[in-house]
């Protein structure tokens, strides 16, 4: 099966642009990208104010690395040799312009899903929603998900005469 924007030849700094444009014509009042290339990695980090609360997102967009991308490589095609440099770095760009892509999707379709009132905005983005901590709520749960999920239920629900 084909992947969303496996083929793009849309540039990085064009999604970012959209991104950005997007965000701010949405509400957002502050913006930032950094890049980590050592780890692989771009953060995009933003603020919005709904209803006089300040919150703070961020998501973490994976790029593909060079040893990743050897590795696999070399798996799929049986052979000890490396690829040429072209063909890394090929790959590499191209992986960054689809992760991009994605993100721009994403945020496209979960702002129109807010809009049109499907689900709230703290809702779409509660996992990416920074914490006191600097944490994001993904963070700081998903770690704890087996112990949030097999607390009994009775646990959960109000005490009988008492309202939720």
């Amino acid at each position: 099966m084909r992947r969303f924007a496996e083929d793009t030849s849309v540039p990085i700094s064009r999604s970012r642009g959209e991104i950005e444009d997007l965000l701010r014509t949405w509400g957002c009042t502050k913006l930032g990208w950094s890049d980590e290339y050592d780890e692989g990695r771009a953060t995009l980090q933003f603020v919005w104010v709904r209803e006089s609360t300040q919150y703070i997102a961020r998501f973490a967009v994976q790029l593909p690395r060079r040893d990743a991308f050897v590795a696999e490589w070399k798996r799929k095609n049986g052979s000890w040799s490396v690829p040429a440099e072209s063909t890394i770095e090929k790959a590499l760009a191209q992986g960054g312009r689809s992760a991009f892509r994605v993100l721009l999707l994403w945020i496209k379709a979960s702002l129109n899903a807010v809009e049109h009132g499907i689900v709230s905005a703290e809702s779409v983005f509660l996992p990416w929603i920074v914490t006191p901590d600097g944490r994001t709520v993904a963070e700081a749960l998903v770690p704890r998900m087996a112990d949030l999920l097999t607390t009994p239920a009775e646990r959960l629900l109000p005490a009988p005469g008492r309202k939720p």
